[in-house]
């Protein structure tokens, strides 16, 4: 009878053994699947449409003319989006050489605010950190409106809206708002995909 409880003991114990290593592997996978569906999902998917390059013309104030190359780009393993932007003016009225405008930009998304942000940094000296405006923005249209300016005019604002066309097509128009003032555009583009 002794050995008899000793043999269900040492059973018992055995099917334990076995229902706590497969609870730890099933735990385990688990855990590594969810995480990796939860790696796989980047809030800056939302901006694969405008992933490559892009060419066009561009319209600024006054009615200057430009062409425009812009680039967008994944970097650091995709938990940035670059954009590289360049615009020359032709020549009008008193500016005989024409004028450059370069830009350098990164989408990044805040993780406690639950934002997409876009800093943007320009040849001209000023610098915009934009939020995505989602009470405004659509599936086909992104607006992003700044949340922090520098070497811009004081309490000034800018929005930049992004308008996916079609699959090839992109317009983009970069307004700006004086204090108290409503927007007023300051420069389009229209751009198609390079291919």
């Amino acid at each position: 009878m002794q050995v008899h409880r000793q043999i269900k003991f040492v059973e018992n114990e055995f099917q334990m053994s076995i229902l706590n290593k497969r609870n730890i592997v099933l735990l385990f996978c688990l855990l590594t699947f969810s995480g990796m569906a939860y790696g796989q999902t980047n809030p800056l998917e939302r901006l694969n449409f405008l992933i490559g390059d892009w060419s066009g013309t561009g319209k600024g104030y006054n009615d200057a003319t430009s062409k425009v190359e812009i680039s967008f780009y994944y970097i650091m393993q995709g938990k940035f989006i670059g954009m590289d932007a360049e615009s020359r003016f032709a020549p009008a009225g008193k500016n005989e050489k024409g004028q450059f405008h370069q830009e350098k930009g990164f989408f990044s998304y805040d993780e406690d605010r639950k934002l997409i942000i876009y800093r943007q940094f320009s040849n001209d000296g000023y610098v915009n950190q934009y939020y995505l405006n989602d009470t405004i923005s659509t599936a086909r249209t992104l607006v992003f409106d700044t949340e922090n300016t520098e070497n811009f005019v004081p309490k000034g604002k800018a929005r930049w809206i992004i308008q996916k066309e079609g699959e090839h097509q992109l317009s983009i128009s970069f307004n700006v708002a004086f204090p108290k003032q409503e927007f007023v555009n300051f420069g389009s583009q229209q751009l198609t995909k390079n291919r």
